[in-house]
């Protein structure tokens, strides 16, 4: 999921990537460089924390790459039509960037499948 959000932004679908934006607005006072600790840990605590959830919901005999490309979907959905705009961070994804809102749903849609073929 990450590599397909650095290479969006490298080909100029994103300006700057959404969990950089969410990480800014939660701490407006954090870390400042481009490598930003706080965005990369809170990115990676999310998405292990996700992928627990999916091991804990879906039944390892129903785990698979259309099964995580599902909760893919979700997670996008709770977040980019859920949380994320009703703390102000970004309208919702249906009212975004098409750019933004494609590239985020491709991403956890990757990330999603891959959870489900490698957590089987």
């Amino acid at each position: 999921m990450t590599a397909w959000l650095l290479a969006a932004q490298a080909a100029g679908l994103l300006e700057r990537q959404p969990p950089r934006l969410i990480t800014d607005h939660l701490l407006p006072h954090g870390d400042r460089t481009p490598g930003h600790a706080a965005t990369m840990l809170s990115h990676v605590a999310y998405g292990v924390g996700a992928g627990l959830a999916y091991q804990a919901l879906v039944p390892r005999s129903r785990r698979d790459a259309l099964t995580g490309a599902g909760y893919g979907i979700a997670l996008w959905a709770a977040g980019y039509e859920g949380w994320v705009p009703a703390l102000g961070i970004l309208p919702p994804a249906h009212r975004d960037d098409r750019r933004r809102a494609a590239t985020m749903l491709t991403a956890h849609l990757v990330y999603g499948a891959s959870l489900g073929r490698l957590s089987r």
